[in-house]
C-alpha cells in the first residue's frame, strides 16, 4: 500500500459529551455558590477573608475554565484544518489517479499509432519492391499519405523516396519495363517537389534531399525551400530548373547536367559545391546569391554559361575550371577571396561592371579569345601572373585600388588599358607589375600618371609610355 494512503486516527468530541459537560459545570457552579452563601454569609471578618480567598480561587478556576474553552476552540480549529488537509489530500489522490489514467491512455494511443505507422510503412515499402509498376506507384502514394498525416515521419518518407531514386537505372534501354519505371521515378520526383514548394498548402518543412548517384529527369525545384540538397555524382537529364529556390546547403560534386540547367535568382544560404561538375549544355546562374563559400573547382562547362548579376558573399573558387563556350560575369559582385587560377576560357570571357572587393587571382589562366574587363573594380590584390591572353583583351575604365601583378603575362592579341586608373595613396606594401611585353606594340612600358585626363585626386591613369 502507498504510504500516502495511510491515514492517522483522530478522536473527535461528540455533541452529547460537550452538552453533558456544560450542564455538569453549571450544576456544580450553582451548588458551590449556594454553599458559599450558607457557610460564609454571616458578615464576620473571618468569613469575609475566607470569601476573598474563595473569590480568588474562583477567579483562578474561571480562568482555568477559560483556558479550557480556548483549548476546545483550538482543538476545533485544528480539527477543521485536518479536515481541509484531508480534503486536499483526497483531491490530490484523485488528480494523480486521473493523470495516471491519462498517461496510460496516451501511451496506449501512441503505441497504437506507432504500430499503425509501422504497419503502413512496412506495407508501402513492400509495394516499392514489387515488379509491377502500378503496385510501386501505389506504394509511393501510400507513403505520401502517411507523411502528410504524421509530420514526424516526413523525413523518413523523403529518405525512402530518395533512396528509390538512387537505385541503378538505365533510362535509355529500349524496354517497356524501363518506360514504366521511368514514370514511377517521375512520380517520386513530383511528390518531393510538390511538398517542397514555398507556397504549397501541404508543404513539408526542413527537407533533406539526398540524390547521390541518382538519375533524375526534368527535375524542377523552382521556388522550393530545401534544407540540404545533395546531388554528388548524380546525372540530371532534360530541362533542369532551380529558379527562385532557397537552399541551405547544396552539393553537386562530380554531378553531370546532360541538358540545360537554370539557377535564376536561386538563394544559396550556406555552402555550395559544384566541384568537378560537368555542364554539357547551357548553365544559367544569373541573379543567384551565394551567401557562404562556393566551389566550382575543376568543373567543366561545355557550352555557354551565365553568372550575370550573381552575388558571391563568401570565398569562391573557379580554379582549373574549363569554360568551352562563352561565359558572362557581367554585373557580378565578388565579396570574398576569388580564385580563377589555371582556369581556361575557350570562348569569350566577359567581366563587365564586375566588383572584386577582396583578393582575386587569375594566375596561369588562359583566355583563348576575347577577354573583356570593362568597368571592373579591383578593391584589393589582383594577380594575372603567367596568364595568357591569346585574343583581344580590354581593361577599359578599370580601377585598381591595391596591388596588381601582371608578371610574365603573355598577350598575343591586342591588349588595351583604356581609361584605366590606379590608386596613388597606397602603402609601400602595395606592389604593381604591369605587362612588359605587348605584341604588336611599339617599345615602351605602362606607368601610372597622376592627374591624367584632368581627373584630380588620389587616382592616376595607367598609360603606355613609349621608350625614347
Amino acid at each position: 500500500m502507498d504510504s500516502s494512503d495511510q491515514r492517522p486516527a483522530y478522536r473527535v468530541l461528540s455533541t452529547r459529551t460537550i452538552a453533558l459537560s456544560a450542564a455538569a459545570l453549571v450544576v456544580i457552579g450553582v451548588g458551590v455558590g449556594i454553599w458559599l452563601l450558607i457557610a460564609y454569609g454571616d458578615g464576620t471578618v473571618e468569613s469575609s477573608n475566607r470569601l476573598d480567598a474563595i473569590k480568588t480561587a474562583g477567579t483562578i478556576v474561571v480562568g482555568t475554565g477559560g483556558a479550557g474553552a480556548l483549548w476546545l476552540a483550538a482543538r476545533r480549529q485544528r480539527t477543521s484544518e485536518i479536515a481541509l488537509r484531508q480534503k486536499d489530500l483526497d483531491h490530490e489522490k484523485v488528480d494523480r489517479d486521473y493523470a495516471l489514467r491519462e498517461r496510460m491512455a496516451a501511451a496506449s494511443e501512441a503505441d497504437a499509432l506507432e504500430r499503425r505507422v509501422t504497419d503502413l510503412y512496412t506495407k508501402a515499402a513492400e509495394q516499392l519492391g514489387s515488379d509491377k509498376a502500378p503496385v510501386r506507384l501505389a506504394g509511393m502514394y501510400a507513403l505520401e499519405r502517411l507523411a502528410q498525416a504524421t509530420p514526424d515521419q516526413r523525413q523518413t518518407v523523403v529518405n525512402v523516396l530518395c533512396a528509390y531514386l538512387r537505385m541503378p537505372f538505365d533510362a535509355f534501354a529500349v524496354d517497356p519495363v524501363v518506360a514504366e519505371e521511368h514514370q514511377v521515378r517521375l512520380t517520386a520526383q513530383r511528390i518531393l517537389v510538390t511538398h517542397a514548394k514555398r507556397t504549397a498548402e501541404a508543404r513539408w518543412d526542413d527537407l533533406d534531399l539526398d540524390f547521390t548517384r541518382a538519375a533524375l529527369f526534368d527535375l524542377d525545384l523552382t521556388d522550393c525551400v530545401i534544407r540540404s540538397l545533395t546531388c554528388d555524382e548524380a546525372r540530371l537529364f532534360g530541362r533542369t530548373r532551380f529558379d527562385t529556390a532557397t537552399i541551405q546547403q547544396a552539393s553537386f560534386k562530380s554531378a553531370t547536367f546532360a541538358d540545360r540547367v537554370s539557377w535564376d535568382h536561386t538563394d544559396f544560404l550556406g555552402p555550395a559545391s559544384f566541384a568537378e561538375a560537368r555542364f554539357e549544355d547551357g548553365a544559367d546562374f544569373a541573379n543567384a546569391r551565394f551567401a557562404e563559400w562556393t566551389r566550382f573547382s575543376r568543373s567543366h562547362f561545355a557550352a555557354d554559361a551565365s553568372f550575370q548579376a550573381t552575388t558571391f558573399d563568401g570565398e569562391v573558387r573557379f580554379g582549373s575550371t574549363r569554360f568551352l563556350g562563352d561565359v558572362a560575369f557581367d554585373h557580378t559582385r565578388f565579396a570574398g577571396h576569388t580564385f580563377f587560377h589555371n582556369a581556361e576560357f575557350a570562348g569569350a570571357a566577359r567581366f563587365t561592371a564586375v566588383e572584386f572587393a577582396a583578393e582575386v587571382r587569375f594566375d596561369n589562366a588562359v583566355f583563348a579569345t576575347l577577354a573583356d574587363f570593362v568597368d571592373v573594380r579591383f578593391g584589393d590584390y589582383v594577380e594575372f601572373s603567367e596568364a595568357q591572353f591569346r585574343g583581344d583583351t580590354r581593361f577599359g575604365h578599370v580601377r585598381f585600388a591595391g596591388s596588381a601583378r601582371f608578371a610574365t603575362t603573355r598577350a598575343d592579341g591586342d591588349l588595351r588599358f583604356d581609361h584605366t586608373w590606379a590608386r596613388l595613396d597606397v602603402p609601400d606594401t602595395v606592389v604593381r607589375v604591369w605587362p612588359t611585353a605587348i605584341r604588336h606594340a611599339r617599345p615602351g612600358s605602362f606607368a601610372v600618371v597622376p592627374g591624367a585626363s584632368g581627373e584630380a585626386g588620389d587616382w592616376g591613369q595607367l598609360e603606355y609610355v613609349l621608350d625614347e
